[in-house]
């Protein structure tokens, strides 16, 4: 637990007094004052190894009590690896994306016959995969780290293009995959009252008219081989040794 640094009476004072300054509370939670009864409440988190100061209100309307709530709360957002700007949202009755897909894949998951669903709508839409002592690690691409923790009902097209389009040519079968997931997210919010209007992540008569057809044969295809090399493909076939030997190969030429 924080050790408090701050009372009610102290915050009152600095804001009387009006002098410009940064002031701790303890916990990564500070006053910010900027003049004569004007103050706010910054909770200050570390990204990339740079102080990153996320506003949690102005000290004028959220009590001394409420803003320490609120900095507890972005520290256990930080202690499990989320961004705290999400607690934010979520104080403000929001649904943030990251919420909605956890919500979503707990709605699907007992209609699914094994884990490997699961673990690859998580792995898409929350960048999570399980480890082998069962813990949860963040994966090495996280598809939908530009909109995790923004609110479903912010989300315009210009987010559904930013996290679709460096996958789209290079990785087309993730990259509609991940598209259709998203889709579905948002689904859920406007079905739970959270969004209205037009999904962003609407392929046809939106998305199609911005994005370029996929490549052909994006499914792991591969070139079909020459009839002129089929003789010496089946000869090579023949001379394999081990369980998988094509037997059937013989009674068939």
């Amino acid at each position: 637990m924080a050790r408090h640094l701050l009372s009610a009476r102290r915050v009152t004072a600095l804001l009387s007094g009006g002098k410009p300054g940064r002031h701790g509370d303890g916990g990564c939670l500070y006053l910010q004052v900027n003049g004569r009864d004007r103050g706010a409440w910054v909770f200050m988190t570390k990204r990339g190894g740079k102080q990153r100061p996320i506003g949690l209100g102005s000290a004028r309307d959220v009590p001394l009590k409420d803003a320490r709530e609120l900095a507890e709360a972005c520290r256990r957002a930080v202690h499990l690896g989320r961004d705290p700007k999400t607690v934010l949202a979520e104080a403000a009755g929001e649904l943030t994306f990251d919420a909605a897909a956890r919500e979503l894949i707990e709605n699907m998951a007992p209609g699914w016959r094994n884990a490997k669903h699961r673990a690859q709508w998580s792995m898409t839409l929350l960048g999570e995969m399980a480890a082998k002592d069962g813990s949860i690690k963040k994966t090495r691409n996280d598809y939908c780290a530009t909109i995790r923790y923004k609110p479903v009902s912010r989300l315009v097209t210009e987010d559904a293009l930013r996290v679709l389009k460096p996958l789209w040519q290079t990785r087309p079968e993730t990259a509609n995959r991940l598209r259709g997931r998203c889709e579905r997210v948002w689904d859920l919010a406007k079905a739970s009252g959270h969004c209205s209007g037009e999904n962003p992540f609407r392929w046809r008569g939106h998305l199609d008219k911005l994005l370029p057809r996929r490549p052909q044969l994006a499914r792991g295809h591969h070139a079909a081989m020459p009839f002129a090399d089929l003789p010496a493909f089946v000869g090579r076939l023949r001379a394999m040794q081990g369980i998988a030997r094509p037997e059937r190969w013989n009674s068939r030429s």
